[in-house]
Order: C-alpha cells, then sequence, then structure tokens
C-alpha cells in the first residue's frame, strides 16, 4: 500500500487544497510552513490560461511534426550543443521519463498548433530564465519545472487569473498569505520574481517529499492539490499517476508538461526554432536602504520605466519601499551605474512622488494645493474614476517640477533663488553636477554648458550654478 504521511492532516482538512491548477498553490517561505498549519481550503475556480489566442494551422507545420512524437529510430539529428546557450542546460537537466501515451502525444500535437505563441514566450522568458534555472540546480530538482511558467502565466510576472491568481506561478492571495508572501496596495510578493520563485521550488519539493519522490504525482498535486492526489492513491491503491483518477485538468496537466519538455529537448524535430538565451545572468539584485520612486529609479540606471516594472512587477504601485521587500532587480548592465548614483542622490531628493493617507478633510483639491501637484495627475497616478476620496485610502500623489524643487529646497535647506526662468543653486556639500541637474530636472550636459564648465568638473561648496528651468 502506498503510504500516506499526510493521513492524520487529512483526517482534518478533508478537502485539502481543493484547487483547479498550480495556480491555487502554495508559495512556500517557510520550510517548516507546511507543518504548522493547515493551508486555507480552495475553491474550484477558472485558472488563468495565456495560450488564449487562436493557434497557428496545423497545416503551417512540417507533416512529420503535426502527428505528435515521432518514433526514436524517426528523428532528425540533434542541432549541436551551444554550451553558452542556456537551453542547453535545461536539457541536460531533464530528469523526468518520456513514456509513449497518447496523452502525451495529444499535448504535442496542441503545442505545435500553437507554436508562434511558444516561441513568443520563449522570448518572454529570457529575462527571469536563467535565475529559476540556477535556483533549479541548486536544489537539485528536475529543470522540468522551469517550464511550469510556460503553461501557468506564458512567463508574464504580471498576468493574473479571473480568480485572483497572479505571478509567474500564479499563487492564489489566500495561499500566498498562509505563506507569508506580503499582498498589499503597494506590493505583492506573488508577482515578485525572486520571492514567487523560491515560494513555488520550496513547495514543489515538499509535494515530492510527500509524495515518495514521484514527480509526476508532485505536478498533480501542484495543480490539483495533495489532498485530491492522496484521495486519489487511497481509491486506487495504487501510486501510478496514470492510474489514478483525478480531475480532467489534472490528468492533462502532466502530459502538457512532459508534451513541452519533450519538445524543448529537440525543437528542431518539430520545426521550432527557440531564441538563444544566454547562459549568464540578466539581471541582478540591487538591495535598498530608503523608498525611491519608480520615475526616479528608471532614470538612475537609465532604463525605461516599463523595462523597470516588467523586472519588479510584484511592486503595484510607482514606489519601490524596503518596507516590503529590500530588494530591486535591474539589467546586469546598469546595475552598478544605478547603485552609484543613488548613492550620490540624497534621501530625500529620491521621490517624484509622495504617498498621503487621506484623512478627514481631505480632498484632491486640497491635496493638489498642499503638494503642488494638480488634481487631474492624482487621478491620473491612482486610477480615480471620480473625486471622492475615503478615509484611509492611500494616494500616490505626483510632484511637477515646482514642487520637487520647493520639497527638496525645504528639505534641505539649500539656498536657491529664482529670476524669471532661472534659478540660481548654491552648491552644498555632497552636491555633484548630475545630482544638481537631477534635482531640476535638467541634462548634466546642458547644466554644464550654461555654467561654463565640463561634464566631469568637481562642484565646490558654495559655488553658484545657474539653472534654466
Amino acid at each position: 500500500m502506498y503510504r500516506q504521511p499526510l493521513s492524520r492532516l487529512l483526517l482534518l482538512t478533508p478537502l485539502l487544497l481543493l484547487s483547479l491548477s498550480g495556480c491555487n498553490q502554495q508559495s512556500m517561505v517557510r520550510s517548516d510552513a507546511f507543518l504548522q498549519a493547515p493551508p486555507p481550503e480552495e475553491e474550484l475556480v477558472a485558472r488563468y490560461d495565456p495560450w488564449s489566442e487562436e493557434p497557428r494551422e496545423a497545416s503551417r507545420l512540417a507533416p512529420a511534426a503535426v502527428h505528435g512524437l515521432p518514433k526514436r529510430e524517426e528523428r532528425g539529428e540533434r542541432l549541436p550543443v551551444d554550451p553558452e546557450n542556456l537551453w542547453t542546460k535545461i536539457r541536460d537537466g531533464l530528469r523526468l521519463e518520456i513514456v509513449e501515451r497518447e496523452e502525451i502525444q495529444r499535448e504535442i500535437d496542441w503545442f505545435l498548433r500553437y507554436s508562434s505563441t511558444l516561441e513568443r514566450y520563449a522570448t518572454s522568458a529570457a529575462p527571469y530564465l536563467y535565475y529559476i534555472t540556477e535556483e533549479i540546480r541548486k536544489r537539485d530538482l528536475p529543470m522540468e519545472l522551469a517550464l511550469i511558467p510556460f503553461i501557468e502565466s506564458g512567463f508574464r510576472p504580471e498576468a493574473t487569473s479571473p480568480a485572483g491568481a497572479a505571478g509567474l506561478w500564479q499563487f492564489m492571495p489566500a495561499t500566498g498569505r498562509w505563506l507569508g508572501l506580503q499582498q498589499n496596495r503597494l506590493y505583492d510578493g506573488r508577482r515578485d520574481v525572486i520571492a514567487s520563485t523560491d515560494a513555488a521550488l520550496r513547495y514543489f519539493a515538499h509535494l515530492a517529499n510527500e509524495l515518495n519522490g514521484d514527480w509526476r504525482l508532485a505536478l498533480a498535486a501542484y495543480n490539483g492539490g495533495i489532498g485530491r492526489v492522496q484521495q486519489a492513491i487511497s481509491r486506487s491503491g495504487e501510486g501510478d499517476f496514470w492510474s489514478l483518477e483525478l480531475p480532467n485538468e489534472t490528468r492533462r496537466y502532466v502530459p502538457r508538461l512532459l508534451a513541452l519538455a519533450t519538445i524543448i529537448s529537440e525543437p528542431e524535430t518539430f520545426g521550432l526554432v527557440l531564441p538563444k538565451i544566454p547562459d549568464r545572468p540578466y539581471f541582478a539584485v540591487v538591495q535598498l536602504d530608503s523608498p525611491v520612486d519608480l520615475a526616479t529609479a528608471a532614470e538612475l540606471a537609465g532604463v525605461t520605466r516599463s523595462e523597470l516594472q516588467r523586472l519588479n512587477s510584484g511592486f503595484q504601485r510607482p514606489l519601490l519601499d524596503p518596507q516590503h521587500t529590500n530588494h530591486l532587480l535591474l539589467p546586469l548592465a546598469q546595475a552598478e551605474q544605478f547603485t552609484q548614483r543613488l548613492a550620490e542622490l540624497p534621501v530625500n531628493r529620491r521621490m517624484q512622488s509622495r504617498q498621503h493617507r487621506v484623512v478627514a478633510g481631505d480632498t484632491l483639491g486640497a491635496l493638489a494645493q498642499r503638494y503642488g501637484s494638480s488634481v487631474a495627475a492624482i487621478r491620473r497616478a491612482n486610477e480615480l474614476s471620480g473625486t471622492l476620496l475615503h478615509i484611509g485610502q492611500q494616494l500616490t500623489i505626483p510632484l511637477t517640477g515646482d514642487a520637487q524643487v520647493a520639497t527638496s529646497n525645504s528639505g534641505s535647506g539649500s539656498p536657491a533663488s529664482r529670476k524669471d526662468n532661472r534659478v540660481i543653486h548654491v552648491v552644498q556639500r555632497g552636491d555633484s553636477l548630475w545630482t544638481v541637474a537631477r534635482r531640476y530636472r535638467v541634462a548634466h550636459q546642458q547644466l554644464a554648458e550654461w555654467n561654463g564648465i565640463t561634464p566631469r568638473t568637481i562642484l565646490q561648496p558654495g559655488q553658484r550654478l545657474e539653472v534654466r528651468i
């Protein structure tokens, strides 16, 4: 008889993890989390489907690829191994045996009908896949797990299901909270690439351990809930995935992943061209010691706001606050520049917006006047359809150029005088040409030209600079 290490727990929660997909499962942030209390009971919900677009016509594919997995003796030569390509490491780490089953062949056909989508998701995976594969390698887990986000989210950290599951690994809100992933208006750990990946891999390791190291059963439990898998084993008296009576979605989930692993291992056999992903880090993890808003961080790093947001989808507002997570992901090439420029920028100048919690008597007009912003800007930043505010509501207040100068001046006490469209800035200790230019939102090269100096000039305290704004 197959052992049931969770039998005692199942007596207390007979419907443990009644979730329809991996998007309903738990991230794991503490190794003993599963021993402390049962997870919240989930209802059956609609899962996020990243493959919902119209599929490519099968007739456009090579005829040999339309009918699923060719017999081994019919497969062509594999492409030369490229040790610099991340796909090589993934292929070398695949562990699950691929058996000749109709269920897997059917899923291969399904993927090939969506071949253009698969190739596009492979491109979307590029920023995250190296980190995920390295974490899998460090934990000595099957590399098939790196393919889960293809199925769950299409490798989109911002993806959200109709039921509220979110992130690369599609965790539900209740299970995320149960395991300690923060979720509030400013930050959602389910969308944080670092936190959610750690959670998913710890949870997979837990499932495999509870299910005697059977990774097919672990995958089924991730999708349908370990309670369902345990109950199916009890009914059948066997521990073989293929013999279990499980919901249709779960029965399809495991063959789908095995089919994807087969295609990834030999894409040339199926007429697919996967984009080359270098086997090296895409992003660096930078530590934050104070809040900085998204626009400022993007400017410091020299990247677009959309690229920065894509890497840091856990932040729900344009405010990066170490109170929620102290790490910021940046493209590797920009990390050093960001760190250097952030160190040069005083803490009170790192915000182009302010956070305000609404109290009795607040109105948008009064807040706009108080912060030197505008009603329209506040409404846009907070996606407000009207002007009604609620006590306790958290607002992001964008600061205009004038408001930033005024706020910075009042915060630092550095003297500056205005004449027409010019500001005379008196250099303070710690000022550099770049930080002064950043303060007044002008290019530092332009600031140097206005003052007859070079961009590399070292400023001296008391020096007067003309700023044209």
